[in-house]
């Protein structure tokens, strides 16, 4: 069968940045390349070696208080996703504190990278790849809050079986009937996988606002990626 499978990682960035970075005609495979390529050897897809380059360090808050002059460029999909009233993602230029969400977008650049190199056309990254109706597996960035956001829940964590099984139903999946010591992380991954498989539906086809949303500019699906299942109120 065919796979969707959600990560919560941003697979780009900022166009600008990456313009800046990599040139005008840059999109999010060259991105890919050269984070692989200043990493090459690094283990587990680690990427600190692009953070840390000379060429791309300033352009990341990696350390102490964040400068005046510094700026973390949002994403289309992060300033909808806020209009949305689906949470505020982290930057990916932060790479400090308790969520440097960055320093896992990188990783999953590399990840991106080696898939797409060993795999070709069997898998498709969406939004950047054109045939996801085609591909076996399809993989996508996810933002867990936003499912959260969806029920009303707010934007604390999911911390027991008690608050997962409420919730569990909006998106016509069965409550978790044995009991079982559950964190945070585990219902991070239950709820976003029940999550997608409502925004997709059971037909055939992802419905148009999730598959091709309206505010989803060339320039994000070419650049930035986008977090599937934001502009779907738009």
């Amino acid at each position: 069968k065919r796979t969707l499978i959600g990560v919560d990682c941003n697979f780009g960035y900022a166009e600008q940045v990456l313009k800046k970075q990599l040139g005008a005609k840059a999109n999010a495979y060259d991105l890919w390349a050269e984070v692989e390529r200043v990493n090459e050897g690094e283990l587990n897809f680690f990427a600190g070696q692009f953070w840390s380059h000379k060429k791309y360090a300033s352009d990341f808050w990696t350390q102490g208080k964040m400068p005046n002059e510094f700026t973390m460029p949002k994403r289309v999909t992060e300033v909808i996703c806020t209009e949305n009233g689906y949470g505020r993602p982290e930057s990916p230029f932060k790479l400090i504190g308790a969520k440097p969400v960055g320093k896992g977008g990188l990783a999953g650049m590399r990840l991106a990278h080696y898939l797409k190199k060993n795999f070709g056309k069997e898998i498709a990254i969406w939004p950047f790849d054109t045939h996801y109706n085609e591909a076996s597996v399809v993989m996508t960035e996810i933002y867990p809050r936003q499912f959260l956001m969806r029920v009303g829940h707010g934007t604390t964590k999911v911390r027991d079986q008690e608050t997962l099984n409420s919730i569990l139903p909006f998106f016509g999946s069965q409550k978790i009937r044995k009991e079982q010591n559950i964190t945070d992380h585990d219902t991070d991954a239950l709820v976003s996988a029940a999550g997608l498989r409502y925004l997709c539906g059971m037909k055939p086809n992802v419905p148009p606002q999730n598959a091709k949303p309206a505010t989803m500019t060339p320039n994000a699906r070419q650049c930035e990626g986008w977090i599937f299942g934001v502009g779907d109120r738009s």
